[in-house]
């Protein structure tokens, strides 16, 4: 199968689980135990101001930019600080784990990987590939300590995974671990001996192939490069008789490859590693003696470009080869050891579109491959309050759609350091955009639409930073009118829901409005500052009441900001159970699913080491539930069955509870 089509086909396959479990009759899931979108908007009186918005600063000349900083910082008195109800990002939580052998005896040494899994694991993997350097992919490490246990503290609430893996064992993953404002989340983790794959490397003549690395590579990540921060691989190297074995695996699709010095490197793709009854997984490998493809990378002026990266690539139904490397100072490069056929050979290289060769055979040794260079903007940013140039900023760079007008997501974040608010932002492909700029003490605000061309600098690109608009409320009980400390706001695009979708997608979403957080102080009190102006939709969450969300809020370039009004949450009803196998045996870390009828009223838990779930916190109204057995390393397409085979209706009430059991496999 073509490597390019791999990851296409795991993400329908995904999607199609995604469907299953959280959008079916179009409702979505916010992937968050007792926290669930509200679907009805609360009624609040916005407050109305009549000052004029702020006049963007004229432009200026432009100049050359120092080298780009870290973070923005320091707007000077001109701008002012975001204001919060309450202290965001300090927490009294944790999660702690114990991690045992097959035995049950604590495993000292394991090694451990916590990241975010709001949208489950499978989708938790794919943000990890598509934004690796985004904080909700951020992977946190340790080990563990003689008693097997290891230890997180102050983490942002939410679901998160945890994957042990130790050199003795097989990696294990457990996802869907809610981590709550307060108190410790604990878990359990028991590692196995794993699965084996064995085989044999040999020459086309039969003859083995000793030392030859044999290297599996889930699936998902196998066109990644071998530095990518995601990269979860395991190898072996082959006998005098070509034999190799590999142990110690968790299930799952890879992708095999084999390789050796003189001979093209062959994959085997979407091997399942998983159990079977008449031992284990055998993949054989013939190798072709190898060939090398060579040639040069230029510019459009044929001037040789240094460190571009150069990939090749051949397929058949079932088995590829690949090839990396990057180019010298005089923009060579060369592949060795590439199995014969026919190879598409890309390059690419910052600030230069990247080209292919679409047909090039083995042995080929005057590849040349010209890259366009690209365009770019150049532009000053300023205090549209004072007019001053700032000298910290980041820059947002967003495409527009040329039919309707529409800004894309953000392609591009680069910050600066600049002596007078000058920029030079380079590496942009042809096309119209938006820069959006970003300081302290301002909001972002967007330039105005430019268009770029092959080669060429749009000068002009300015963007005048205004202070934006406030956003403020009162939280309180619907019980009692109480006011409610320490609710945590969360500003959102009008019409946004939560489900693992827009979880995985992250930062690859287009949004229009300001992210912001905070949280109320003592009095229920909230108040967000430096917003865009735009329609918002903000989130109220809280450990103790339901999720709600407040829509239609009207944010403008104006001190006086926007009144949200009281905001009432309820404290909801409560669902428990159990969930078992065919001969009774409870079912670690099945998954629990409840769906309402209204868009983003779903709830999701994992059972423990007992099969036991609990969900709290669950709006009032009719819900379908569902349960599905752990599938992790396994087929994602069993938990449709199960799915189908426990659906049920139940009704939960404000303060009340219902007791569902399942059974699945029976």
């Amino acid at each position: 199968m073509r490597p390019a089509i791999v990851l296409p086909l795991v993400l329908l396959a995904v999607a199609a689980l995604v469907a299953a479990l959280f959008l079916t009759d179009d409702k979505g899931d916010d992937g968050d135990r007792g926290s669930v979108v509200g679907p009805e908007p609360v009624q609040v009186e916005p407050a109305t101001s009549g000052t004029t918005p702020l006049a963007p600063a004229q432009p200026r000349a432009i100049a050359e930019v120092t080298e780009p900083a870290v973070q923005a910082s320091g707007a000077g008195d001109s701008g002012r600080s975001a204001v919060t109800g309450g202290s965001e990002g300090a927490y009294s939580n944790g999660l702690a784990l114990v991690v045992q052998d097959p035995t049950g005896a604590p495993l000292e040494g394991a090694r451990i990987d916590l990241r975010d899994d709001s949208g489950g694991v499978a989708l938790g993997e794919i943000a990890l590939l598509l934004s690796p350097s985004q904080p909700r992919s951020q992977v946190r490490r340790t080990t563990t300590d003689a008693k097997g246990e290891a230890t997180y503290e102050n983490l942002p609430p939410g679901r998160y995974a945890v994957a042990a893996t130790h050199d003795e064992f097989a990696r294990q993953e457990i996802g869907g671990i809610l981590v709550e404002e307060t108190g410790m989340a604990n878990v359990s983790i028991k590692l196995s001996a794993g699965l084996v794959l064995e085989g044999r490397v040999t020459a086309k003549d039969g003859m083995p192939i000793p030392g030859a690395t044999v290297t599996l590579v889930p699936v998902l990540f196998a066109a990644l490069p071998d530095d990518h921060p995601a990269i979860r691989r395991n190898t072996t190297t082959t006998d005098d008789q070509g034999y190799y074995r590999l142990d110690k695996l968790d299930g799952g699709a890879r992708n095999a490859t084999a390789s050796a010095k003189g001979f093209g490197s062959r994959t085997q793709s979407n091997l399942l590693i998983s159990e079977r009854p008449d031992g284990p997984i055998v993949q054989d490998f013939q190798l072709d003696l190898g060939f090398t493809i060579a040639g040069q990378v230029v510019g459009s002026d044929r001037s040789p470009i240094e460190g571009a990266e150069v990939q090749a690539l051949n397929y058949t139904a079932t088995q590829s080869s690949i090839g990396r490397t990057r180019t010298g100072p005089d923009g060579r490069f060369e592949l060795l050891d590439m199995a014969p056929g026919s190879y598409q050979v890309r390059a690419s290289a910052d600030g230069w579109k990247a080209e292919s060769q679409p047909r090039v055979e083995a042995g080929t040794t005057d590849v040349l491959i010209v890259l366009p260079e690209l365009g770019g903007a150049l532009g000053k940013v300023s205090s549209a309050v004072t007019g001053d140039p700032l000298t910290n900023f980041v820059l947002f760079v967003r495409r527009v759609n040329v039919q309707n007008g529409q800004l894309g997501r953000v392609e591009r974040r680069e910050a600066f350091a600049s002596r007078d608010g000058t920029y030079r932002l380079g590496g942009l492909d042809e096309g119209d955009y938006v820069i959006e700029a970003e300081a302290a003490g301002h909001a972002r605000t967007a330039s105005g639409r430019f268009r770029v061309e092959q080669a060429i600098f749009t000068p002009g690109v300015d963007v005048a930073l205004t202070l934006g608009g406030r956003l403020r409320g009162v939280v309180v009980s619907a019980a009692t009118g109480e006011p409610i400390e320490g609710a945590r706001i969360i500003t959102q695009d009008q019409g946004f829901v939560r489900n693992p979708l827009t979880e995985m997608l992250g930062t690859f979403a287009s949004r229009s409005t300001t992210e912001r957080a905070g949280k109320t102080n003592n009095k229920g009190e909230f108040e967000l500052d430096l917003l865009t102006a735009h329609t918002y939709q903000i989130e109220i969450s809280h450990p103790k009441y339901v999720t709600q969300s407040v829509t239609n809020l009207t944010v403008n370039d104006t001190p006086e900001g926007t009144d949200a009004g009281v905001i009432r949450l309820n404290t909801g009803g409560l669902m428990r159970g159990t969930v078992t196998g065919p001969a009774g045996e409870p079912l670690v870390g099945a998954t629990v699913s409840m769906t309402g009828s209204r868009p983003g009223e779903t709830y999701t838990e994992r059972t423990g080491t007992d099969g036991r779930f609990t969900i709290p916190r669950v709006a009032p109204g009719q819900y379908t539930v569902n349960a599905m057995r752990n599938t992790t390393g396994g087929n994602p397409f069993e938990a449709m069955l199960d799915i189908e085979a426990t659906k049920r209706q139940v009704f939960i009430t404000e303060n009340g509870e219902q007791v569902v059991d399942f059974r699945i496999g029976g």
